[in-house]
């Protein structure tokens, strides 16, 4: 027989996802008003727009003195952790990291940070081969910081742009879900296995020298690798369970 429930039987809740405390909403508010200042001209509808799961009622809430949230979903927090930007990482860092968490957080930001170097020095060399003749030259940052291999990735882009909009515009959507910096680093791995060959004497394949259809593929198999490692990943989530000693293997996502 079927059962019928009881009108007076609790209806079921949804669950949350998992919560996180913010140790100084106050500092919070500051953080998020400033950003929205100083990012998108003082425009709390801007800020909304651009960022990935923020609402501009949600937003209204964190800036309400009376009603900012003490503890945050992690989708709501990587949304606040975009909208804040690097300029105030750290602030951010301490409101929702235990202090146990920040040696860890420190170390994360140690390996974007050698990641980034190693992605614009390279081997250190770099080879042109152009009217003068063949020659190398030593890698080295411009008047802006960037680098031959910056401004060759760069080149890249721009290219990908012209012949692959929606590829470009398919790196955007994972970009917009990962700290900036982060992102960076998850770009090289795609992009500079095609702009190497400088550095390695043209023995290399170059992106310069290849097919278009060539280019998308490698670039669009990198992205998938991304999206596979990164797609169940949140290195939030993560430092804190390392913190606590709960280090363990994500269930594979069933496909």
């Amino acid at each position: 027989m079927k059962r019928v429930a009881s009108k007076t039987e609790p209806r079921k809740r949804r669950v949350p996802g998992r919560l996180w405390p913010i140790a100084d909403p106050a500092m919070l508010r500051q953080l998020v008003r400033a950003a929205i200042d100083e990012r998108f001209g003082g425009s709390q509808r801007r800020a909304a727009a651009a960022i990935p799961g923020l609402s501009n009622s949600w937003i209204s809430r964190v800036l309400n003195a009376e009603r900012t949230p003490t503890e945050v979903q992690v989708d709501s927090l990587v949304g606040l952790r975009h909208l804040i930007g690097e300029a105030y990482e750290d602030t951010f860092a301490e409101l929702v990291f235990p202090n146990a968490s920040m040696p860890l957080f420190g170390a994360r930001n140690a390996w974007i940070d050698h990641s980034l170097e190693g992605r614009s020095i390279g081997t250190g060399s770099w080879w042109i081969d152009d009217a003068d003749g063949l020659r190398c030259e030593d890698i080295v940052s411009d008047s802006n910081g960037e680098t031959q291999l910056d401004r060759e990735r760069a080149a890249l882009i721009d290219h990908l742009h012209s012949i692959a909009p929606s590829l470009v515009e398919r790196m955007t959507r994972v970009s917009n879900h990962l700290n900036p910096r982060r992102w960076l680093v998850s770009q090289g791995r795609m992009l500079d296995l095609l702009i190497t060959a400088p550095q390695a004497g043209f023995a290399e394949p170059w992106w310069r020298t290849m097919h278009a259809d060539d280019i998308c593929d490698v670039v669009r198999y990198g992205l998938e690798r991304e999206e596979l490692l990164l797609g169940n990943w949140s290195s939030m989530d993560q430092i804190l369970r390392a913190a606590q000693g709960r280090v363990k293997p994500i269930r594979r996502k069933k496909r």
